[in-house]
């Protein structure tokens, strides 16, 4: 399995039981501050850029642990591949789910 089936399997456990797609909605809400930034930042960075409180990031920060380094107190993707990832328009699905 590549790097593209290891993150669809981490999304789609995280995800098994959102039913109401809240906590997709703030997955996407954090991940768009991550990834839309050009130099890592802290928690508190990101809750300021993407007006949202510290508990949502520290929450998401905190279930996505596995595609996300904290070092030094600040925030960024393990790997381009991640950003790569979740920001392909050509994936359908993908985009569909986290690019609303």
């Amino acid at each position: 399995m590549g790097p593209d089936g290891v993150y669809k399997a981490i999304l789609d456990r995280a995800f098994k039981n959102d039913s109401t797609g809240e906590k997709c909605a703030l997955f996407r809400n954090v991940f768009e501050v991550i990834l839309g930034v050009q130099k890592p930042l802290g928690i508190l960075s990101l809750v300021n850029i993407g007006n949202l409180t510290e508990s949502q990031v520290e929450t998401v920060v905190a279930e996505f642990r596995s595609i996300l380094k904290i070092e030094n107190g600040v925030v960024s993707v393990i790997h381009k591949s991640v950003k790569d990832y979740l920001s392909d328009p050509t994936d359908v699905t993908r985009h569909t789910r986290f690019n609303q």
